[in-house]
């Protein structure tokens, strides 16, 4: 009974996962009402779109018709100041820069910290009150890269459930990369991402060794070259 108890808390874990790395939330911070409207796009089959591209193909073509001197990097803007006259940007360099119109696309984070003092006028109390509202959590990827695939060219996913590793609930799911047969991806999600961020590279390696092994009962898996996240 007791056996059985495990297997069925082990499933109901990788379930959850499930969510979590689609939400990037712990479960329990979560809200029900969301599952109404939520798809997570499975149907479309482009979860691995970008494969070796990488996010930087998305900024190549959005700058395509932008010209080069146009673009500032390595500019760092400490105040907006907007109005009926179009809109001034500070820089830390005390540079000063007018446009007519600004797009902020600044992380949720750092709006939540500094929306009250990077816009003058404040934003709209509504605006605020959506900044503070909103919430966000963590997931992360981690790549394993191996001197050869250890696993055979059929397998889609490795779901190591039965093993008593603290690195359990991190790990409950490991996918070989579609584009490269020797590393191994896994997406960590809920607690996980805060949990691994404690942890060496040599240290995490070790420790998905001895996850893999316990849950698969084989001591042949080899420990990873290197690892990515």
């Amino acid at each position: 009974m007791e056996k059985n108890r495990q297997i069925f808390d082990r499933l109901a874990r990788f379930y959850l996962t499930y969510y979590e790395i689609e939400w990037s939330s712990p479960a329990n911070e979560l809200a029900l009402m969301n599952f109404v409207d939520w798809d997570d796009g499975s149907s479309e089959s482009t979860s691995a779109t970008l494969k070796r591209k990488g996010f930087g193909e998305i900024l190549d073509y959005i700058k395509q018709k932008v010209p080069e001197e146009k673009i500032k990097l390595n500019s760092t803007v400490k105040k907006v100041e907007y109005g009926g006259n179009g809109a001034i940007l500070h820089f830390e360099n005390g540079e000063e820069h007018q446009y007519e119109h600004v797009i902020v696309t600044c992380p949720l984070g750092f709006l939540k910290r500094n929306s009250k003092s990077f816009f003058n006028p404040p934003l709209s109390r509504d605006k605020t009150q959506a900044i503070q509202s909103l919430g966000f959590g963590n997931m992360m990827k981690v790549f394993f890269e191996y001197s050869k695939p250890w696993w055979t060219p059929d397998v889609d996913a490795i779901a190591p459930l039965q093993s008593s590793s603290p690195l359990a609930e991190s790990f409950p799911v490991f996918q070989p990369l579609y584009w490269n047969n020797k590393i191994l991806v896994a997406w960590v999600s809920g607690r996980g991402p805060a949990f691994i961020s404690k942890l060496e590279d040599e240290e995490l390696a070790d420790g998905v060794t001895q996850h893999l092994r316990e849950a698969l009962g084989d001591q042949t898996i080899p420990k990873p070259l290197r690892l990515f996240r």
